[in-house]
């Protein structure tokens, strides 16, 4: 009778009682089989149900701390339920992908078959395993795991070609965008919140009161240490965490504290990030204004929850007659 493992890629809620995992395993277990299949998670903390079909009995074993089963094995037909850490991302440690891997042996014949798990972190990464097939055992993935989307922020003083915009965005294959503080469309399965703001002409003390009031309209609404949100559009404050840059301009301010980065505080000091800075760790112009001063005047402010699902950003030259400010691209899994 063929083995087969039925992978069920879905969320569910966590729960405590799940036994630790990759405590003093030898590694000959991962060694001895083929790698039959990879399953993607997102960087928040989790749990995967694995349906195991079988004949016979089986035990688990892996490789990795931040992974945990509810059973050290089974017989037969029989679930298990793995736990997985969050790799969320903050301010000091963006934090990579990172792979485990899970071995499920079959005690009669006493072989190995090997899922490799692959958790997402804000930067890049993965298992860069290729897939064996195996006549014994075979796994089934019934959903998918990660929901991928692009999402793209275009501010341009709406002096851009309308039409020729929205052409070069599909382009993209966008899902969601916002144009001069617009949103226009949804990220897939609409679980994430996108807010657009555009504080074109506005002197610095109106700007910070309009987005302290898009900030605080949405915290006292929404926002809580799981929201998955994103505040996208014209700002033209200044960015603390752009300073002390070789590429950083002699003009722009030092001093954290000062009145020029009060908004950018303010964003902080809600459990909001700057992405493009987080992606680049460096100063990133979007706009020139007359007096040839360059500014990050385009921000992607994101929740910590939106932050680990990330996994590209590119701050790009649109090819449109009249854009004044470069558009911002970010691609997401989540």
């Amino acid at each position: 009778m063929k083995k087969t493992f039925h992978i069920i890629l879905s969320a569910f809620i966590l729960a405590a009682g799940l036994s630790s995992c990759g405590k003093g395993k030898e590694d000959a277990v991962f060694k001895g089989g083929n790698c039959i299949a990879v399953a993607e998670v997102s960087a928040s903390e989790g749990m995967l149900s694995v349906l195991v079909d079988t004949d016979g009995s089986w035990r688990l074993d892996c490789d990795a701390q931040w992974l945990s089963f509810d059973v050290k094995g089974g017989s037969g037909r029989q679930a298990f339920t793995i736990r997985y850490d969050s790799n969320t991302p903050d301010v000091i440690n963006l934090k990579s992908a990172r792979t485990a891997k899970i071995a499920i042996s079959l005690d009669g014949p006493r072989v190995s078959d090997t899922l490799l798990f692959v958790q997402r972190g804000f930067l890049g990464g993965g298992s860069g395993a290729s897939v064996k097939p195996d006549e014994r055992i075979k796994l089934e993935f019934d959903s998918a795991a990660i929901t991928e989307g692009t999402f793209i922020c275009c501010s341009s003083d709406t002096l851009a070609d309308d039409s020729a915009l929205r052409s070069w965005i599909q382009s993209q294959g966008a899902d969601a965008f916002v144009i001069d503080g617009v949103v226009e469309g949804s990220l897939p399965g609409g679980s994430i919140a996108i807010s657009g703001c555009n504080f074109e002409g506005l002197s610095a003390d109106e700007e910070y009161l309009a987005f302290k009031a898009a900030v605080d309209a949405t915290v006292n609404s929404s926002f809580d240490s799981g929201a998955q949100w994103i505040l996208a559009g014209q700002m033209y404050h200044l960015s603390s965490m752009q300073t002390g840059y070789p590429s950083t301009p002699s003009w722009y301010p030092a001093d954290a504290k000062g009145s020029a980065f009060r908004s950018d505080r303010y964003a902080w000091q809600n459990n909001l990030y700057d992405a493009v800075w987080m992606a680049r760790r460096d100063y990133v112009s979007t706009w020139t204004d007359a007096d040839s001063h360059s500014y990050c005047a385009d921000y992607v402010y994101v929740s910590s929850a939106v932050l680990g699902a990330v996994s590209s950003i590119e701050v790009v030259d649109a090819p449109v007659s009249g854009m004044t400010h470069k558009a911002i691209v970010i691609k997401l899994k989540y």
